[in-house]
């Protein structure tokens, strides 16, 4: 894939994910009403650890810490949420900066001068 249709694919993955958070406290009137709130939250934590040669090297997260840690996402998904569009923003910088280097080569290739 060429790093434009990489930029503007995530641009466009941008979009979506600001309008899905912004349904989070956004007032709906179907199914009688109310406002958007995250209804489930699902943690498929693994960690990655071989003891010695043989032993198991695949490490799920306990089912009681599973929970409190669904729990504890849930009381600090603003800042979580926050952080994670940031990150985003900041990714979309980087494939932009891809994309105009790939436009000047190809601009170059053609004989187009800038």
């Amino acid at each position: 894939m060429r790093d434009i249709d990489k930029f503007t694919k995530y641009q466009q993955e941008i979009g979506y994910a600001t309008g899905w958070a912004g349904l989070i406290g956004k007032p709906y009137h179907g199914g009688g009403g109310g406002v958007g709130e995250i209804t489930g939250i699902t943690l498929n934590v693994t960690v990655y650890h071989q003891e010695y040669d043989g032993a198991t090297n695949y490490h799920d997260v306990p089912d009681a810490l599973k929970v409190e840690l669904a729990r504890a996402v849930r009381r600090n998904f603003k800042t979580l949420l926050a952080e994670a569009q940031e990150a985003m923003q900041m990714e979309k910088k980087v494939l932009a900066t891809r994309a105009l280097e790939e436009q000047s080569k190809l601009m170059a290739e053609a004989g187009i001068g800038a």
